[in-house]
């Protein structure tokens, strides 16, 4: 019975289906171990893109080849860069996967109808993890606690409450007639994202809600793109320092250890750059399970950015920033505000090797800020803005 209902759902809603699998994220391996991985997710999301393209046909689906092309130039630099310097950890491997779920759900992304399906399944996925979040805090369970609902790591699952938050604002505007429905998803993603109390994911989420109320009401042309990711750098910058020192206004003993191990990773990784800017020091330095055996004491430093500079060197780091702009630049303003929320999180905290909510964000951004299945460039962001997903196939 449940296969029919799956392949029911599978035929009529097919971006609903791939959604609500990665919205699931935290809570298959609890309630359905047995489909929880890379394996089944992938699974899914292959079978529901080839549903979406047979249900919306293929206008659409080219597109999404540059996007296969960009992150595959990055992959193939990391790749690179561990194969020459000889590598035994092999971080290109999950990067990779990581990615191949993030390249499908842009392609499922980019056919018809789908695109909206795609972020209801994967606001309701979110919304299930935020309905037991919020039991498990009403019963007694600590605030910011190392595992939330469903034995999550609140940063992470900050992460998806707030892609799944950003995504669904973006309907908004076609969702004013049923308010009563839409208004109390937003509510439940963005107070769950606040009851975790984590810092990093909370501080991009108002970095990237001033981005999307200051440019929203602007019109503003591709030209205009460089300046607003140079604002956005910024901007980031600004929200990751504010990020440490928030935790160093904290009275715990904990907080103020937590503020000190961060800046010994990044006072750590910048030394290790000056000492290798062009190659870096490969995986096998930054992340040896031994700590006396690595180039850097503290490990990796939760920041992609200078992690893949200390790691891989400067020229995949090159090519990660080329790939956020050209990205950004595509975007509407909905698009580039979680953008801007997704990188600011990973600015902070994670790394490269355990990254799959970071594709996940660009790969919704995507599906968020475009208008059309290709990367077509934005002539007038506010009107884009306006109208959010603009229905495909037009």
């Amino acid at each position: 019975m449940g296969a029919i209902v799956v392949l029911a759902v599978l035929l009529r809603w097919p971006g609903f289906l791939a959604g609500l699998t990665v919205g699931l994220w935290f809570v298959t391996p609890v309630v359905l171990p047995g489909l929880a991985g890379f394996i089944p997710t992938l699974t899914v999301l292959g079978v529901s893109a080839v549903a979406a393209l047979l249900r919306y046909g293929r206008k659409g689906g080219n597109g999404a080849f540059k996007i296969v092309l960009l992150f595959a130039l990055f992959l193939f630099a990391v790749m690179a860069r561990e194969f020459i310097g000889g590598d035994v950890r092999k971080t290109w491997a999950p990067i990779g996967i990581a990615m191949l779920v993030g390249v499908i759900i842009a392609l499922i992304g980019s056919y018809g109808r789908s695109r909206e399906q795609l972020i209801w399944g994967f606001a309701v996925g979110n919304s299930v993890y935020a309905i037991a979040e919020i039991i498990r805090v009403a019963g007694g369970g600590a605030l910011h606690a190392s595992y939330g609902a469903f034995q999550a790591n609140p940063i992470f699952a900050g992460h998806l409450l707030g892609i799944a938050f950003f995504a669904l604002l973006a309907l908004w505007p076609r969702q004013r007639t049923r308010l009563w429905f839409f208004l109390p998803f937003l509510i439940l993603l963005g107070g769950t994202l606040a009851l975790t109390l984590s810092r990093g994911p909370i501080i991009a989420a108002v970095l990237a809600v001033l981005f999307i109320v200051i440019f929203r009401k602007k019109a503003k042309t591709r030209e205009g793109a460089a300046l607003h990711f140079l604002l956005m750098m910024v901007s980031v910058v600004a929200a990751v320092v504010a990020y440490v020192y928030l935790q160093g206004a904290r009275n715990s003993e904990n907080d103020a250890l937590n503020t000190e191990v961060r800046e010994d990773h990044w006072t750590a990784a910048w030394s290790t750059i000056r000492a290798n800017p062009i190659f870096g020091t490969g995986t096998d330095a930054l992340f040896d399970s031994t700590p006396l055996d690595r180039i850097s004491p503290v490990g990796y430093p939760h920041n992609i950015l200078l992690e893949t500079w200390e790691t891989y060197g400067l020229l995949p780091l090159v090519i990660l920033l080329v790939i956020l702009l050209l990205v950004f630049r595509q975007l509407n303003v909905i698009g580039r505000g979680m953008l801007i929320f997704i990188v600011t999180c990973y600015l902070s905290s994670g790394t490269l090797s355990v990254s799959v909510t970071l594709w996940i964000g660009v790969a919704l951004s995507i599906v968020v800020g475009r208008s059309d299945a290709s990367l077509a460039p934005r002539e007038n962001l506010d009107e884009v803005a306006d109208s959010s997903i603009v229905t495909a196939g037009r």
